[in-house]
């Protein structure tokens, strides 16, 4: 009872007029902690279901505005397709709302109670990905790898995952702001994508999505959690996600780069990734192992402190192997007495084989 002393007396607002002794006491100091009781039982209500709608909605694909069905195209209708198969739809993830797509929706409309018309507004959207998706892992943050829409591929300077099918979306894991965007960067196939994240545990840190994106949102634009930022085709090598480096405006800026190692080998930096990536939800290829799930402190405000490339010479070009093989390995070469960045023992802009160290 000592803590409930520290309240005021409540003399007026209760029947009767009570005073300091006997039993009118014993009832006002009942009558007190029947509401202090009532009272922290409807904060603790009200915090699950403030706690539960935010996690719900951090993990629901933003809502396209408009209602999908029959006949309806595009990304939104993959997103519906992919998340219908959870429930053993088996479709085809095709972009197209056809009538097996329209029979899947009639179905899970009828197994949660709502109306059964074969179309995904609003409410049934919700219904959808808060039934579908792992939320609360990460507050504020969403699993951006899709089933249906994603296969694991290797670690190395990030994370890379494989298009299952052409015009794949790629999805804003968090908040933040679009500081570099390209379809002619340094990356394999062109397009490059990073952004700020500016709300969540991760507020303040850069992520890049690179390789073989077709389509990307302009920077300077705010996204939010689940927003289509890029679309994504099913080329070697495969979409790369990481940690990029502050302020996130270059055209190659992983967080940890590769200082002369081979094309495959896991950085920090991607290791990290990998391990954000699981917490979020999603199984990469190779185990990350324990560890930090960024490449640098939380808190880093500048970009200094981060590691930096060793060679002066600039990045070792990512590129994909001529003959087919899976990765190559970069290295310098001396030609003419100086040193020059050469891949797979080729000299880059000479045809000739060199020996590389």
């Amino acid at each position: 009872m000592s803590g409930l002393q520290q309240f005021p007396r409540i003399t007026t607002g209760v029947v009767g007029v009570f005073d300091s002794t006997g039993g009118p006491t014993r009832r006002r100091h009942s009558i007190r902690r029947h509401l202090i009781t009532l009272l922290m039982a409807l904060l603790i209500v009200s915090s699950f279901f403030i706690m539960t709608g935010r996690a719900h909605a951090a993990s629901t694909p933003q809502y396209p505005g408009h209602t999908i069905s029959y006949g309806s195209t595009g990304t939104s209708v993959e997103l519906i397709q992919a998340a219908l198969n959870r429930y053993g739809a088996h479709l085809v993830v095709d972009g197209i709302f056809g009538p097996l797509t329209r029979a899947a929706v009639i179905r899970f409309q009828r197994a949660h109670q709502l109306e059964a018309d074969g179309i995904v507004g609003p409410i049934t959207w919700r219904a959808l990905f808060n039934s579908s998706t792992e939320s609360g892992r990460i507050e504020g943050y969403i699993n951006p790898i899709q089933p249906g829409l994603w296969a694991p591929a290797r670690t190395d300077q990030g994370v890379d995952w494989l298009p299952l099918k052409p015009n794949t979306p790629v999805l804003a894991i968090g908040t933040g702001v679009v500081t570099f965007s390209s379809l002619h960067s340094y990356w394999v196939g062109g397009g490059n994508i990073t952004y700020k994240l500016t709300a969540g545990p991760k507020a303040g840190l850069y992520i890049f999505v690179a390789e073989h994106l077709t389509s990307v949102l302009p920077v300077g634009s705010v996204i939010t959690p689940g927003e289509v930022i890029a679309i994504a085709q099913p080329r070697y090598p495969w979409t790369e996600w990481g940690w990029a480096k502050p302020p996130g405006t270059e055209s190659y800026a992983p967080a940890v780069p590769y200082s002369g190692e081979p094309d495959g080998n896991p950085t920090e930096g991607g290791l990290a990734m990998a391990r954000f990536f699981r917490e979020l939800g999603a199984t990469t290829l190779q185990d990350p192992g324990s560890g930090p799930d960024t490449p640098y402190p939380t808190t880093m405000s500048s970009e200094h402190s981060m590691q930096q490339p060793t060679s002066t010479l600039g990045p070792t070009p990512r590129v994909s192997a001529s003959n087919g093989r899976a990765g190559w390995r970069g290295g310098l070469a001396h030609v003419g007495g100086r040193l020059i960045p050469c891949f797979n023992g080729l000299g880059i802009g000479h045809s000739s084989r060199l020996h590389c160290y």
